[in-house]
């Protein structure tokens, strides 16, 4: 939410110029392009950091828990990735489809 609104008021920043793009021929998916690689780049990082994080915490508490229940078997982090890269596509298609509704409407 925090990346839309930064997004959202960027657009509403240069909200000029980009009506000065569409008016002399632009077309909005032009003029939406690079706020929508910008989303997609951060929520890429987003992810990655996310996972790294999940990884390093996970092996800190993993160690704790086979400590105290020896006979767990170790799980995988498949379903993780799978959330968080269909949260990734979900939140991204999102973001995209708001900026080119925003940029749409400048006219």
């Amino acid at each position: 939410y925090i990346l839309m609104l930064s997004i959202y008021l960027l657009v509403q920043k240069n909200t000029k110029k980009l009506q000065n793009l569409l008016l002399i021929g632009y077309s909005t998916n032009t003029v939406a392009q690079p706020y929508q690689w910008l989303t997609i780049a951060l929520n890429l990082a987003v992810l990655c950091i996310a996972i790294v994080t999940v990884v390093v915490v996970r092996m800190y508490y993993m160690e704790i828990l086979q400590s105290l229940f020896p006979q767990r078997t170790e799980c995988s982090l498949l379903p993780t990735i799978v959330l968080g890269t269909a949260l990734f596509g979900v939140i991204t298609i999102m973001n995209v489809i708001i900026i080119r509704n925003k940029i749409k409407h400048l006219n």
